[in-house]
């Protein structure tokens, strides 16, 4: 997957139409999924693309009130890259961005060689958030975009939205989660952030690591997680999740760490 600027984007045209969808894609979620394969099933004729952001737009706009992302920006561009998608355009987000407003925003999308958009009903763009779906796909009318509208994906009777997994996952209702993302949560770790403590009584000796602050977690407690380093063979063991930190029995020898969340186990465990 090649990975461009916004600004790379829209200032070069591309020698192949392109096929794109855009939003934060944050825990790329069944939704997200569904987006990026209607991209993809556009292929050989048009070029697959992803346009998102570097950081999630609430966290710029509403930083008291935003709880927090599912992906690193290394994840995210991580699993976009394992869809198969071809090109990822990255915005780095600003107040001064937000003020385009939707036309502005399709028409520089047009002109980088977007012929065919993606996006879900609730879709909205421009400045105060002003341009609908419905907007786009009569502006794309007019210029040559063809706005195709997806239905959303559904859980228990809603839209899957990374705002239902965000709550899902804080509250601790992990088997939630999974079935909205299609996968367990994941997050990684960084080898640097590691230190050895004593433990807590349960697991004996840990080996805790400082998680990345605008990630989110579940609630406090001891998890059944499964662990994978850099082409090591993944295990299952049990982490606890307690004061800023995730603390494991073993050290796994990789710079980074990758951790499913699977269940929290219960106190009598």
């Amino acid at each position: 997957m090649i990975v461009k600027s916004w600004d790379e984007f829209v200032g070069s045209v591309s020698s192949l139409d392109i096929a794109a969808t855009v939003g934060v894609f944050d825990g790329l979620h069944l939704g997200h999924q569904a987006l990026i394969q209607t991209v993809l099933s556009q292929e050989p004729a048009m070029r697959s693309c992803v346009v998102t952001f570097a950081q999630n737009p609430k966290d710029v706009l509403h930083k008291s009130s935003f709880k927090g992302n599912l992906f690193s920006l290394e994840q995210k561009l991580d699993n976009l890259a394992s869809t198969g998608v071809g090109l990822c355009v990255l915005i780095d987000f600003s107040p001064d961005f937000g003020k385009q407003s939707g036309e502005q925003f399709l028409s520089l999308l047009s002109r980088a060689g977007v012929r065919f958009l993606c996006i879900g009903p609730n879709f909205r763009c421009g400045h105060n958030m002003d341009t609908s779906a419905g907007d786009l796909a009569a502006l794309g009318q007019e210029i040559g975009v063809q706005v195709a509208i997806l239905e959303p994906v559904m859980y228990k009777g809603f839209p899957v939205s990374s705002s239902r997994v965000r709550k899902a996952i804080l509250e601790g209702n992990l088997d939630e989660a999974r079935s909205m993302l299609g996968r367990p949560y994941e997050i990684w770790l960084s080898k640097d952030s590691q230190s050895q403590a004593s433990g807590d009584g349960n697991l004996g000796s840990e080996f805790c690591f400082q998680y990345d602050p605008y990630v989110v977690l579940p609630p406090y407690g001891v998890y059944n997680i499964g662990i994978e380093g850099n082409g090591s063979t993944p295990k299952l063991m049990r982490a606890r999740i307690a004061d800023g930190k995730i603390c494991l029995p073993e050290i796994v020898d990789s710079p980074v760490l990758r951790v499913k969340i699977f269940e929290r186990v219960p106190k009598e465990a």
